[in-house]
């Protein structure tokens, strides 16, 4: 019926918004990770050329930006980054590939006001690429906890009102059985009742049957004996007739 047609679209609902939360939160887990990823990457360039700022020491410089190659190729794929943030880690990147013979350390033009002007744009660039990264890494953390809850509270809104329609079906169920029951039960007892009175017409009729056969009886009895009373009055009156006669003679 009609409850049983809305449990099942519920649960079809709850079904559809299960899938999708599951989706969300797959989505959401891929975005933070990346954010994450990308967060150490920076921090961890921003320490490496701090702490070579002034210094040249190219080669020591390429050799720790290679450990973090991977980390800032993934940013640079990822498409997130304006041109000039892409150029800034296109030099990161290049400088990791130096090596000995090529790095600053080597090079007559690169001298300590230089690699300080030039390292302080690149820390300047890396610190608004990380805050945008920690910005969107809350805001997406921001968005997961909004969807989690708006979730939770459908899926609970649901499964309360579907639990509620299951209880009424099955109060109805149990109601319709005992009806049932009942039912079965009258007409168990109108079927004896209906054998009684067939019992009792049958023996009236037998009954009024036997009377008639008495009645008659009884009234075929009646006039034979009125004849026969008839009979002894006729003889007593021959037989008084016979007395007169013989005391007369």
């Amino acid at each position: 019926g009609d409850l049983t047609t809305k449990i099942s679209s519920n649960e079809r609902e709850a079904h559809k918004a299960t899938t999708l939360r599951e989706t969300e939160a797959s989505d959401f887990n891929g975005a933070e990770r990346e954010l994450l990823d990308t967060v150490d990457t920076l921090e961890r360039s921003t320490a490496v050329l701090k702490k070579n700022l002034g210094l040249l020491q190219g080669g020591r410089v390429a050799k720790e930006l290679q450990k973090l190659t991977g980390g800032l190729q993934s940013i640079v794929d990822a498409g997130k980054v304006t041109s000039h943030e892409q150029s800034v880690l296109q030099s990161l990147l290049q400088a990791s590939s130096q090596e000995g013979d090529e790095d600053l350390a080597l090079q007559p033009q690169a001298t300590t006001s230089a690699y300080e002007s030039q390292s302080g744009g690149i820390l300047d660039t890396i610190a608004d690429m990380t805050e945008k990264a920690e910005g969107s890494l809350s805001s997406v953390r921001k968005d997961e906890m909004e969807a989690a809850h708006a979730y939770a509270m459908l899926k609970q809104g649901l499964d309360d009102e579907t639990a509620v329609m299951k209880r009424q079906l099955s109060d109805a169920s149990q109601t319709k059985s005992a009806t049932t029951e009942e039912l079965h039960a009258a007409q168990q007892e109108l079927d004896e009742t209906q054998k009684t009175l067939e019992a009792d017409t049958t023996y009236l009729e037998e009954l009024k049957s036997s009377c008639s056969v008495k009645a008659t009886e009884w009234t075929e009895r009646q006039k034979s004996s009125g004849e026969e009373t008839a009979a002894i009055e006729q003889a007593k009156e021959v037989l008084a007739s016979g007395v007169k006669i013989g005391r007369a003679s």
